[in-house]
């Protein structure tokens, strides 16, 4: 049991976006809108335009998940103009209390109930599995936590054969096309909860889904995140998987004015943990970073 380690967890709420409604009111002239309160990451340039097509952003909620090794969350902005400006992006505040504030993402982890309904997934499902430790049924529940890692041992198998260990419990095991795509359907629903909150007006239809995946992975395991995510209840036509390395090499073509990008994306695993680095290098030796 990891008791030491998950016991440091804390129960993680979404912030609320107070500016959505305002802009829900203004979504018939995007071009007036006024700007949302938004979170830039890193390097991002307000303006510059992105080089996604207008043919790919075909809902006016554009809405991405990331599932990585250790971490996950998601962010979505409202209307096409601000997808493709790369701006206007709300993402959910994770409160970690352990760590005194909050955080952008969640933990990978999700907590099943012994009859196998979904409990809680992120830093929550941490807290309430420290919080039975010692109870008698403790051991009828099912907790997976940095599950992604075990997408290593996928090649040669069956995606809906494949199965994985419980974080706690070494003999339990669950499909993982089931206990992904419950983790996906609870971001998902986390998403919808908080368009429904602000009384946006929106429905499922009105939301394209970006689903980012950690590394480059291999076809099979592409299917079994596909395969995942429609079980989760999304619909075919209305998903577009994105592997990690190229959405980051996306993104330095894009924000960073580099005509000529160079970017590698590498995954070690090491035991339940991921080491990830990532390089970039623009021309004219104008930007250089490793990120270990």
């Amino acid at each position: 049991m990891a008791d030491d380690a998950i016991s440091k967890f804390c129960r993680g709420k979404m912030a609320s976006a107070p500016s959505l409604q305002k802009q829900q009111q203004d979504r018939t002239s995007l071009n007036n809108a006024p700007k949302p309160s938004v979170v830039y990451t890193s390097g991002h340039r307000p303006g510059k335009a992105s080089s996604l097509k207008t043919k790919q952003l075909k809902k006016e909620v554009i809405a991405a998940i990331e599932i990585g090794y250790s971490h996950s969350g998601y962010v979505f902005c409202l209307g096409k103009k601000y997808a493709l400006e790369g701006v206007g992006l709300y993402c959910p505040n994770w409160e970690a209390k352990y760590k005194g504030g909050v955080n952008f993402k969640t933990s990978t982890a999700i907590l099943f109930r012994p009859n196998l309904s979904i409990h809680s997934i992120g830093y929550e499902a941490e807290e309430h599995v420290s919080r039975i430790q010692g109870e008698p049924d403790a051991g009828k529940w099912f907790f997976f936590k940095n599950f992604m890692v075990e997408f290593n041992n996928l090649k040669g198998k069956a995606v809906e054969d494949f199965k994985i260990k419980d974080f706690c419990q070494n003999k339990v095991t669950m499909k993982a096309v089931d206990v992904i795509s419950s983790f996906i359907s609870q971001m998902k629903d986390e998403l919808r909860n908080e368009l429904s909150r602000h009384q946006l007006g929106y429905n499922d239809n009105d939301i394209q889904w970006m689903l980012t995946t950690p590394g480059k992975l291999e076809p099979s395991q592409l299917q079994l995140m596909n395969t995942a995510a429609i079980k989760a209840g999304i619909k075919n036509d209305q998903l577009t998987l994105v592997q990690g390395p190229e959405a980051e090499l996306m993104y330095n073509r894009t924000f960073t004015r580099s005509p000529s990008t160079f970017g590698e994306y590498e995954i070690s695993p090491l035991q339940k943990l991921q080491i990830d680095i990532s390089t970039s290098r623009r021309c004219r030796y104008e930007f250089d970073c490793c990120r270990c």
